[in-house]
């Protein structure tokens, strides 16, 4: 018989875990539970690495995406199936992926659920589940994860505080078998739908498909935010001029400025140069329905 192992991170958005570990607490069914609590960046990974692969175990992520990418960093490319159950502050990956924002409806998928083969990207050789990114998106990323505070609130405080005074840089672009130069604020690769609580950067991404979309935000006047941000809530922010969007399974970045880069919303560093590549069905991921346009 399989057991759940629930790797937990007591740090992750808002709370949820307490109220998981009561469901669990009074969890009756015939698979066993297991709990394990990280206490230090990259802990999910490690105990992910430590699983015999002849042990058949499920692993359940309660966290956010930086905890969920972890798991996924440890599980690419092997029979290992990954479940998440949404404790984080946007749950982008488990958004896209229609995991149940109630952590009772998603313990019960994390336990019964069946799996499927979805794609993930290598962001400079690192694995990425969802979204990455170079530029503000990077900047964001690095001081939310210094900041004290945790939700979208506090998210959307720092986009708004930082926004006017960042300056765009210029990028070396190169997919699809052509380079170009490119002034932007953003450079997003998504394999995934969206950052989380719903602003979806990219509504059309499919992580069954071969491909991630490649998103150029351009630079935009002050005024125009708020139309961006209703359009990027709406899932409809293709139709921004301020907007490209690029299909491809590779590509290369030329960083020069050296902007921040975030994967899965983790602070990567800030390299000059960044390959972006597509693994096609290289994670088993734990999904309500088997459908083939997640």
């Amino acid at each position: 018989m399989k057991k759940l192992l629930i790797i937990m991170n007591p740090k992750a958005g808002t709370g949820k875990w307490q109220q998981l570990r009561k469901l669990i607490d009074n969890y009756s069914g015939n698979m066993p539970i297991e709990i394990v609590e990280t206490t230090h960046a990259g802990h999910c990974r490690e105990i992910c690495q430590s699983i015999p692969a002849s042990e058949q175990v499920r692993v359940a992520v309660a966290g956010g995406d930086g905890t969920v990418r972890e798991a996924g960093m440890a599980f690419s490319e092997t029979l290992n199936e990954l479940a998440i159950i949404p404790t984080g502050s946007g749950n982008g990956i488990a958004r896209h992926f229609k995991i149940p924002m109630r952590t009772h409806q998603a313990l019960d998928l994390a336990l019964q659920g069946s799996s499927i083969h979805v794609d993930t990207m290598r962001i400079n050789q690192s694995p990425c589940l969802g979204i990455g990114g170079v530029g503000f998106d990077g900047q964001i990323a690095a001081l939310f994860s210094q900041s004290k505070h945790r939700g979208p609130v506090s998210y959307a405080r720092l986009i708004i505080a930082h926004f006017a005074a960042y300056k765009p840089a210029v990028y070396t672009i190169s997919a699809n078998g052509k380079t170009w130069d490119q002034k932007a604020l953003a450079i997003i690769f998504a394999n995934t739908s969206q950052f989380g609580n719903n602003a979806r950067i990219s509504p059309t991404s499919n992580t069954t498909d071969g491909v991630f979309e490649l998103c150029i935000i351009k630079e935009a006047p002050v005024q125009s935010v708020p139309i961006i941000a209703y359009r990027l809530f709406m899932g409809d922010l293709s139709a921004s001029k301020y907007v490209d969007t690029i299909r491809t399974d590779n590509a290369s970045i030329s960083n020069p400025s050296q902007q921040p880069l975030h994967c899965d919303g983790d602070p990567s560093g800030a390299p000059a140069n960044i390959n972006v590549s597509i693994v096609p069905a290289s994670l088993k991921m734990v999904t309500p329905k088997i459908q083939m346009t997640i």
